[in-house]
């Protein structure tokens, strides 16, 4: 078969295309791990969050059944923001047949893709007790010692200063006990079941995890929290000593990722300078509702 500009032009279209995809889906990525993933119709997405119900009251017989209030606390809103990455090659390079090139290049439009979504993530917990990038539900960081009701009652703060060992672990799982509803009249019932941490912790999070005695110690004393906890040990996290526990259950509730367009390959040539652009395009957002689904430690 004898290949013409165009038959060539679509070979190379379907071969980048294809080559972008499988280094997306090929990528160990920790976003949907951590994230509940929903899509998103429009430019933003609205979440309300409203006081917890109160316990059930006993009801006598033919009596009316009790009615609880509902009082919206926050809203918080998620805005989709597009990202995108033009590579050009050039007539030469496929005229050449450097098509190694080609493949690696067309890979790592796909790979980076993802990079740049886990890397946002990251930040996410590297600028923790910031609101540079992320804010939560009542405009606060994910972690800080400043948090109220809309109300002003029932502060409940979730930065912590232990250490990741076995009382650090202690101290953390007593505080997520503590975490009461909106109303002041319900616990939330958290339950911290997730370690996450850098990989300069690593080693003392696995001792902790799975040492069938209590590390550190000289006692012969059994250590509860072994196989109690999942670890994320990610090397995006840029602390050696920070750390965080979580309850999966209510993380899965509140950190989100929006996905408003999926990654597409387009491609793009110029008869004047000679050469073919490949571009990626996707648009998402990414964000926490409400922070007590962590206890964040900085020693």
């Amino acid at each position: 078969m004898i290949h013409g500009t165009s038959t060539l032009s679509f070979a190379f279209d379907e071969a980048v295309t294809e080559i972008a995809f499988q280094g997306l889906i090929d990528t160990d990525l920790f976003m949907p791990a951590l994230c509940a993933i929903k899509n998103m119709t429009g430019p933003t997405d609205d979440v309300a969050s409203m006081g917890e119900l109160s316990h059930w009251d006993e009801k006598p017989e033919g009596a009316e059944a009790s009615t609880d209030r509902i009082i919206q606390q926050f809203t918080k809103r998620f805005v989709a923001t597009p990202f995108a990455k033009i590579v050009d090659f050039s007539k030469e390079m496929i005229d050449w047949d450097r098509w190694g090139l080609v493949e690696d290049i067309a890979e790592q439009i796909g790979i980076t893709a993802f990079w740049t979504i886990d890397n946002q993530l990251a930040q996410m917990f590297n600028s923790i007790t910031s609101t540079q990038f992320f804010s939560g539900e009542d405009g606060l960081a994910l972690a800080t010692n400043a948090y109220t009701n809309v109300d002003a009652g029932n502060s409940q703060d979730n930065l912590r200063g232990n250490s990741l060992n076995h009382a650090g672990l202690k101290a953390n799982r007593i505080a997520f006990r503590d975490l009461k509803g909106y109303e002041t009249q319900t616990h939330l019932t958290a339950v911290g079941d997730e370690l996450i941490y850098g990989f300069d912790l690593e080693e003392d999070a696995w001792a902790i995890l799975n040492t069938a005695l209590k590390p550190a110690t000289t006692e012969n004393t059994a250590n509860m929290f072994r196989g109690r906890y999942t670890g994320f040990a990610w090397s995006r996290l840029t602390s050696d000593t920070e750390w965080g526990m979580m309850d999966s259950r209510l993380r899965r509730r509140n950190l989100r990722f929006y996905n408003s367009h999926s990654m597409e390959i387009e491609t793009d040539g110029s008869f004047r300078r000679k050469v073919k652009a490949v571009g990626g395009y996707m648009r998402y957002a990414l964000g926490f509702i409400d922070r007590r689904f962590i206890q964040w430690n900085q020693p």
